[in-house]
């Protein structure tokens, strides 16, 4: 409970934001171009942020931080999400679902937890387990919206799959 307490208030504000748009994802809805790329590119960015303002990043880290996406890469691959259809006029047709949501609470936890961390107990931040272990999960998060931006981006141009 103590953590909560002393959690500032515009990391609520961002739990609640993010709750919404994991809601919206859900449902089966119908995007222009430009929104449908705006929660990939945003979850890609806090993803990144995460590992640059934590880590060091010597050569090793950057090697797993890039193995791991590749993963998440692949992941997304096997998983085959997400299902999105090219509408006419620009538009894109958005199949919901669940683990979009996941995802997006599974980013935020994970940076909530590093955050927390590197106030209770900052000398774990130095220890070479986790840091590889928050290297692989911020890369495989990453790697999965990384993909939706790439499929949405050959969508975009006329690519078909």
């Amino acid at each position: 409970m103590d953590i909560l307490l002393h959690t500032p208030k515009w990391v609520f504000l961002l739990f609640f934001f993010l709750l919404y748009l994991s809601y919206i994802q859900i449902n089966d809805r119908k995007l222009s171009k430009s929104r449908v790329f705006i929660v990939p590119i945003v979850m890609v960015c806090f993803s990144v942020f995460s590992i640059f303002s934590t880590f060091d990043l010597n050569l090793k880290n950057i090697l797993i931080y890039i193995l791991s996406l590749a993963l998440g890469i692949f992941l997304n691959k096997i998983l085959r999400f997400p299902s999105i259809l090219k509408v006419e006029n620009g538009f894109f047709l958005v199949k919901g679902g669940f683990h979009y949501p996941i995802l997006i609470m599974c980013v935020f936890f994970t940076k909530y937890f590093l955050g927390v961390i590197s106030s209770v107990n900052p000398t774990l931040l130095l220890q070479n387990n986790f840091i590889i272990s928050m290297l692989v999960l911020f890369g495989i998060y990453t790697g999965i919206f990384f993909r939706r931006l790439i499929l949405i981006y050959k969508l975009s141009k006329g690519f078909k799959f």
